[in-house]
């Protein structure tokens, strides 16, 4: 599913793409919004896969906002205006839509994204080499939920509730595994990607519970940050 945020300077507008969105079951819009300091702010502090985004703003233009803050997301741009459209499409915008726009018009651009994003999600997709009984399993990074080390062993646990026991320490790897995983306790490593929820002493990943360690609640801290 792929986080979006859309902002407009008009309510009627974001309230139309809120609308088009709740019908639409792999768009979750996180936030609407029609002041551009504070989208500023959410685009910075949480994760956005895809924006909608209005061109004609009053404090900031569209494109100018997306060349600053959000390049590395996804981009429809919405505007009344269509001679703006060569220059959104000149900063790669996935589409571009002229208000007033159908559902029919709003669904086809969310498909177009799907597919961009189903595409750039292939190429960036990691994989890590790991040795198990006696064979070399290359494993899909994102479908690991967490794993539990125990001496010169680790036990790896997937989405799908299987698991894999590898002997490699700790410190090893976390060495080859990418970014989204943390150390939360020195016996378990998390995917940050697949967290419900983080209490004191304990964190939900796929909704099975792992302990925080005293030592590595910084960590945490600036995680759910």
């Amino acid at each position: 599913m792929m986080k979006c945020l859309a902002i407009d300077d008009e309510p009627l507008g974001l309230d139309l793409l809120a609308g088009y969105c709740k019908k639409i079951s792999n768009i979750d819009l996180v936030g609407k919004f029609t002041n551009v300091d504070k989208a500023k702010e959410y685009i910075l502090n949480n994760e956005v896969d895809l924006l909608f985004l209005d061109i004609q703003m009053p404090d900031m233009n569209g494109i100018d906002f997306y060349k600053q803050f959000g390049q590395d997301k996804l981009v429809v741009f919405t505007t009344a205006f269509s001679e703006y459209a060569y220059e959104g499409f000149n900063v790669n915008a996935v589409d571009y839509l002229v208000k007033p726009f159908d559902f029919n018009r709003f669904l086809a651009s969310c498909n177009k994204a799907t597919e961009v994003h189903h595409l750039k999600n292939k190429i960036h997709e990691q994989f890590i080499s790991i040795k198990s009984d006696s064979k070399i399993y290359n494993l899909k990074a994102s479908k690991i939920v967490f794993i539990e080390s125990k001496d010169d062993y680790v036990k790896i646990y997937f989405v799908d509730g299987k698991h894999l026991l590898s002997k490699i320490t700790t410190k090893g790897i976390l060495a080859i595994l990418p970014k989204e995983f943390i150390r939360v306790h020195r016996s378990f490593i998390i995917n940050k990607n697949h967290v419900n929820h983080i209490s004191t002493y304990s964190i939900m990943v796929n909704h099975i519970e792992v302990p925080i360690g005293k030592n590595y609640k910084i960590e945490i801290q600036e995680f759910n940050h």
